[in-house]
């Protein structure tokens, strides 16, 4: 495209280059036909201007040869010594003016190219540096041609690619101390379990040892499989791989749901739970809800004293949930830590895993609503808003 531009201005400036030499050479001439005129009026002054302009326009020479005589030869030089002068003046200016057009389509090739070249080894070299795990980049460009609009999105690629690569070592990190904080978690029940089998193999006549140590194995059980169901369920959250399905529901139905999942613990411990309160309609995954209110209402009944109050309120930027037990109030270290997986508080029960109140704050934060604990009048009180 550049090429043909310069073609187009070369052309262009030949044309007014030769314009121009064509109207100074006619007025050079002219001016110099007048002066013969004025000289011949001068020295004849019975010869009429007008026979002298019908000589001037005639189409034919009288004597060819008129010219010769004078030593100028009329297909080589010019009569009027003058001529020539600008015959190679315009024509040097013809010349610089073709040569230097063409020229600059060549400076540009030849500068298009070393821009390209450098271009391509600078980016060539970025792209190594991205292979070699290097994004200590740093690529500000504000033109606008083709090469660095690629390099921006090179720039853009690496950016995605380091956040790619320290989120998968945070991950890798998480992973690291999950596994540890599971294995730690799971290290008891089996080992419990392991020395109950141990002993029922050895035990074989004693019934009531035989029973408790059942019992005890039944236990270890049902708490390694509570553990990993959890874990399950908080890994498929955190992946991603659960989706949460919304719907528009009733707060209280969601709530009543999860007390009736508690009803058999509340009633083993003697614990009386109350719902009360404005219910209101809200988009959740009313299933997920449910299992995070489940986890909330049952660490309520496990540390009251003898009853729980769930109090629900909605209005025009909210709708909340607070579960509250009058039990001894939870401290403020506990209250710091309560949602971190595996933590187990002060007064948190023999067979708690610490996983419960987590996997409720992640069921809660990825339905887009967040969850608190504080203590209120001596009672603890967890509250789950949504906006």
């Amino acid at each position: 495209m550049c090429y043909l531009i310069c073609i187009a201005v070369v052309l262009c400036l030949a044309t007014l280059t030769y314009d121009m030499a064509y109207k100074s050479y006619i007025r050079t001439v002219n001016e110099k036909i007048e002066n013969i005129c004025d000289a011949l009026v001068a020295k004849y002054p019975e010869l009429d201007a007008a026979d002298i302009m019908a000589v001037l326009s005639a189409d034919k020479t009288v004597d060819r040869h008129f010219l010769e005589r004078y030593g100028i030869d009329p297909n080589e030089e010019p009569a009027i010594a003058v001529l020539e002068s600008y015959r190679w003046r315009y024509m040097l200016l013809l010349a610089v003016i073709i040569i230097g057009g063409l020229a600059v389509p060549v400076i540009m090739s030849l500068y298009i190219k070393t821009h390209t070249r450098r271009k391509i080894a600078d980016i060539t070299q970025d792209i190594r540096r991205i292979n070699a795990g290097d994004y200590s980049l740093d690529i500000g460009n504000d033109t606008e041609d083709e090469l660095s609009a690629l390099q921006n999105e090179i720039y853009k690629t690496m950016v995605t690619l380091r956040e790619a690569g320290e989120n998968a070592n945070n991950d890798k990190l998480i992973l690291k101390d999950a596994l540890s904080d599971i294995s730690h978690q799971l290290k008891t029940p089996i080992t419990s379990l392991s020395i109950a089998l141990d002993n029922l193999s050895m035990c074989k006549e004693d019934a009531l040892l035989r029973e408790k140590l059942i019992k005890n194995a039944r236990r270890d059980v049902i708490k390694i499989s509570s553990l990993v169901q959890l874990i399950l369920k908080m890994s498929k959250l955190e992946a991603g791989t659960e989706k949460m399905i919304k719907q528009e529901v009733s707060l209280r139905m969601i709530v009543s749901e999860a007390v009736e999942r508690v009803e058999a613990l509340a009633d083993l411990k003697n614990i009386a739970i109350e719902i009360s309160g404005r219910d209101g309609m809200f988009s959740c995954d009313p299933f997920w809800q449910a299992e995070a209110l489940v986890n909330i209402i049952k660490n309520a009944v496990e540390h009251a004293a003898s009853d729980v109050h769930i109090f629900l309120e909605s209005n025009d930027v909210y709708t909340a949930v607070s579960v509250i037990n009058d039990g001894e109030p939870m401290d403020e270290e506990d209250m710091r830590h309560a949602f971190e997986r595996f933590y187990k508080g002060k007064n948190s029960s023999r067979d708690s895993v610490g996983v419960g109140l987590a996997l409720s704050k992640t069921i809660v934060e990825q339905d887009g609503g967040y969850i608190s604990v504080d203590t209120d009048i001596g009672k603890t009180r967890f509250v789950i808003k949504y906006l």
